[in-house]
C-alpha cells in the first residue's frame, strides 16, 4: 500500500477510486495516532479523488484534512451540513408538491443549517414510509455512500466482504447492506462496539493492532468480488 501512496504523491500513472481511497486508509492506517497523521499526503490524495468522485462526502473529508494540515479557516470555507430533509416549499420542476416530505443532499455551494434549505433536486427523493425526517436526513451520505460502493463491487450472495470501521456510520450501513444482499460480513471495530456490529450482521474483529491477521485467519480464502 506504501507503494501506492508514494506513486500517486510523485504524480505517477492515474489511479482509480478505489486505489485512491485505499491510499487514503493507509495513510490513516499507518499512524499510531491523529496527530501524527500525514495530512499533507491524505490531502494530496483527496485532490485526485474529488476529480473522479466530486461527491459531498469526499469534498467534507478533503475539508477536514485541509483543517488538520492547517486550520479550520483553511479546511472549511465551505457551507456547512450536506444533507437535509423537511417539506417542499417550492419545487420549480414540480417533482414534488409543496408540504411533500422529502431527503436529499443540498445544492452546491448552500448548507443545511437554516429554517430554508435549497436541495438538489437530482438528489431528492420522498422520505420513505415509516421514517421521520430526522432518520431521512441521514440517508443521502451514509447510507448512500455505503450503498454506491457495495453496488460497484457488485456484491452478493457467496461473497465475502471485509468493512473496516463498521461501527461508524458508513460502515454500519455498509454492513447491514452487505448482510442484506446475502453476503458474508467481517467487521473490524474497536471492542466496545462489537455487540453493534454483530447485530447489524458481521462477525466482529476488534480493531487495533493485529486485526489484520485475524481477518486472514478468519477469512483465509476470501476474494473480491
Amino acid at each position: 500500500m506504501r507503494e501506492c501512496v508514494d506513486a500517486v504523491a510523485a504524480g505517477g500513472a492515474p489511479p482509480g477510486r478505489y486505489q485512491l481511497l485505499a491510499a487514503i486508509n493507509a495513510v490513516h492506517t499507518q499512524a499510531r495516532s491523529a496527530r501524527e497523521t500525514d495530512w499533507g499526503q491524505v490531502v494530496a490524495l483527496y485532490d485526485r479523488l474529488v476529480v473522479l468522485d466530486p461527491s459531498p462526502i469526499v469534498h467534507l473529508n478533503r475539508a477536514i484534512a485541509l483543517a488538520e494540515q492547517y486550520d479550520a479557516a483553511r479546511g472549511l470555507p465551505m457551507a456547512l451540513g450536506r444533507e437535509a430533509a423537511g417539506a417542499v416549499v417550492r419545487d420549480p420542476p414540480w417533482r414534488f408538491r409543496a408540504g411533500e416530505l422529502v431527503f436529499g443532499s443540498c445544492a452546491s455551494g448552500f448548507g443545511a443549517l437554516g429554517d430554508l434549505v435549497l436541495l438538489d433536486v437530482e438528489q431528492t427523493a420522498r422520505v420513505p414510509e415509516g421514517a421521520t425526517p430526522e432518520q431521512a436526513a441521514c440517508i443521502p451520505v451514509a447510507i448512500g455512500t455505503a450503498w454506491v460502493a457495495l453496488a460497484e463491487l457488485a456484491v452478493g450472495r457467496g461473497h465475502t466482504v471485509l468493512v473496516v470501521g463498521a461501527g461508524g456510520g458508513v460502515g454500519e450501513h455498509a454492513v447491514q447492506l452487505a448482510h442484506h444482499l446475502g453476503a458474508r460480513v467481517i467487521g473490524v471495530a474497536g471492542a466496545g462496539k462489537a455487540e453493534l456490529v454483530a447485530s447489524a450482521g458481521a462477525e466482529h474483529i476488534p480493531s487495533g493492532p493485529g486485526w489484520n491477521e485475524a481477518v486472514a485467519a478468519l477469512a483465509p480464502r476470501a476474494s473480491t468480488p
